[in-house]
């Protein structure tokens, strides 16, 4: 388990401004989420025991900079049409893709839009009210970030 926690420290470490941009969206999109994540991290830093109480690694949350208690990494996968079950109805969750690769789309079926994601896209979606899906990539490689945040912590 130690050595889970430090690969994940140094990871946070390595992509710190990276990761920053989930901030920004957040604070451009939905500032009233920014500023109850920004005093939900500041209060799990003050009291790290609420997060040993939940079973989280206590240990990430030093140089833990996300908004988000969690984060999904997907490479050149097809995502069928579904709903987030994990976030809120309240919330954004953000999803970022990188990489080098041609022909994707990302699929709003209740609203009845298809968009292109292209490199560098960044979408804010409350993923548990609105159902959606990403083609596979027809050339090259993809990485899609999702940024969500756990129900359970909204209470702390």
């Amino acid at each position: 388990m130690l050595k889970t926690c430090t690969a994940a420290r140094e990871w946070l470490l390595a992509n710190t401004q990276f990761l920053g941009i989930t901030a920004a969206v957040l604070v451009v999109t939905h500032l009233a989420q920014f500023q109850v994540r920004v005093s939900m991290l500041q209060k799990m830093k003050a009291n790290p025991h609420l997060l040993w109480e939940l079973g989280h690694f206590v240990h990430v949350l030093k140089t833990w900079c996300i908004l988000f208690s969690g984060i999904f990494i997907m490479g050149n996968q097809k995502t069928i049409y579904h709903w987030d079950v994990g976030g809120s109805l309240h919330w954004y969750d953000i999803l970022a893709t990188m990489g080098q690769y041609v022909g994707m789309k990302f699929h709003l079926p209740s609203l009845n839009v298809a968009f292109s994601y292209t490199l560098g896209t960044v979408v804010a979606i409350t993923g548990k009210l609105l159902p959606h899906s990403i083609d596979s990539v027809e050339v090259g490689d993809r990485v899609c970030f999702t940024w969500f945040f756990e129900k359970m912590f909204e209470n702390i």
